[in-house]
């Protein structure tokens, strides 16, 4: 039960007890009705989201697209209003994003290309497709040299006439990955693959990420292939007599067209809040393994969608109310700058409160996370609120989510965020191993309390 029903029940006892004793009893004296947001509706959207048919809602993907068209039935379906801006609930963009047509490959072979090894995609090793000099189609067999010093980084090509180069951990750890890469690739002779070791696994998987923000073409004929690979998959690389490895990378960038999904209250005033989610993910590995993004980020659009359920329940509102599932995140906060760059929303007449990873399983700090100047009102509102609420919140400076590009514009905006990094960017971010659906609806609960 919440606060405020508690709250309303104490108050109606207090009413009924001042009562004279001889009044007669009023029989048809009811209890108001207090709104709260429907657990079994989070569920619903929830399960939704990370279904099959979704696929991991890759921006690009048939599995993003149906997602899309679930949350534009979904705003008509609860009874919030198309914005002008915003035809049918869809505000279109385009972005650059890699689209797998096979399952990345990476093996040990020996000189007659026979498999010595074959190491598992995610697992063992992940291709790197972050930079226009980073190849996203191409493959290629040959010898490799190890490196593990990291004051001949930038002169393998004098060391070696092979042109696969594996570089271990110790080779880069002392510099930046964008310094590292520029003083290999600025070798006077260039590998056609680069092999790095990493440590970056959760739960023993590769983080996995199609951030493409700072690309602007596919298949660089200039560029090499790139391949992180994990510390046990280094080491048997290092330990093998056969020092020949045959990759393969096929992941198709394209310019796609998508939309992020924008509903509304229009209240009585003309200002109000923006409440945001991304409903965006990282898609299919086509290695019998998806990655659903059940708390990245189907908890954050589930908790919005019933919030705005419920302030529809609760009828005519003060304020105006902006509902944005945002698309192309996780590609680099795609669909948040589009919509900021398209001018719609009034910096001095909204402030916004986005919702990323909410209602881990795990014991995990409440961020409200803000970057700039013009957020530290409403960042501390929200935190002294939800102390109070009981949560174990906390502020953040952390800009990697769909506020920064509204920040960036002025606004006065937060993310409301659980990082819970055991399953993040993963096939095992799943309804079972992330969330705890009482504490999800709990939040949503304290956001439409505070909104109200």
């Amino acid at each position: 039960m919440s606060r405020r029903k508690i709250i309303v029940i104490i108050a109606f006892l207090a009413l009924v007890l001042s009562m004279p004793a001889c009044a007669k009893p009023v029989t048809n004296m009811e209890i108001p009705e207090v709104v709260s947001v429907d657990p079994e509706y989070i569920n619903t959207v929830l399960d939704m989201l990370i279904s099959e048919d979704f696929t991991g809602r890759l921006p690009g993907t048939e599995g993003n697209k149906k997602a899309e068209e679930f949350l534009q039935g979904e705003m008509e379906a609860i009874g919030l209003s198309a914005p002008e801006f915003a035809l049918s609930y869809l505000h279109g963009f385009d972005l650059l994003v890699p689209v797998k047509q096979k399952v990345t490959e990476f093996e040990l072979v020996d000189e007659n290309g026979e498999v010595v090894l074959k190491f598992d995609f995610g697992d063992d090793f992940t291709e790197y497709i972050a930079r226009d000099f980073a190849m996203g189609i191409g493959e290629f067999q040959g010898a490799y040299t190890i490196v593990d010093d990291p004051f001949v980084v930038g002169k393998v090509d004098e060391m070696t006439k092979d042109d696969i180069w594996v570089f271990s951990r110790n080779a880069t750890a002392s510099s930046r990955y964008d310094a590292f890469f520029k003083s290999v690739l600025n070798s006077d002779r260039m590998p056609k693959v680069i092999v790095y070791e990493s440590d970056q696994l959760n739960n023993d998987h590769f983080i996995l990420s199609p951030f493409t923000g700072l690309m602007r073409q596919n298949d660089n004929e200039n560029g090499v292939l790139i391949y992180r690979v994990s510390p046990d998959a280094f080491q048997k690389i290092k330990d093998s007599e056969e020092k020949y490895l045959r990759v393969s990378t096929t992941a198709d960038l394209r310019r796609v067209e998508v939309s992020n999904v924008i509903g509304m209250i229009d209240g009585k005033a003309d200002h109000g809040y923006v409440i945001s989610a991304h409903f965006d993910h990282l898609g299919d590995n086509l290695d019998g393994t998806v990655n659903y993004g059940a708390l990245d980020n189907a908890s954050g659009v589930s908790a919005m969608m019933a919030i705005a359920e419920a302030m529809v329940r609760d009828g005519e509102q003060e304020l105006d109310y902006y509902f944005i599932a945002f698309n192309g995140e996780e590609e680099g906060l795609h669909g948040s700058t589009a919509l900021v760059r398209d001018g719609f929303l009034d910096v001095e007449k909204f402030q916004i409160i986005n919702m990323d990873m909410l209602g881990s399983n795990t014991p995990i700090e409440f961020e409200i996370s803000a970057t700039h100047p013009q957020s530290t009102e409403l960042s501390q509102w929200i935190f002294e609120n939800a102390k109070e609420y009981g949560l174990n919140a906390i502020t953040s400076n952390i800009g990697a989510s769909d506020h920064f590009p509204f920040e960036q514009a002025g606004f006065a905006a937060v993310t409301l965020i659980e990082f819970d990094k055991r399953f993040y960017h993963t096939p095992y971010d799943t309804k079972d191993a992330s969330i705890d659906l009482e504490h999800l609806a709990d939040l949503a609960q304290f956001v439409f309390e505070l909104l109200q």
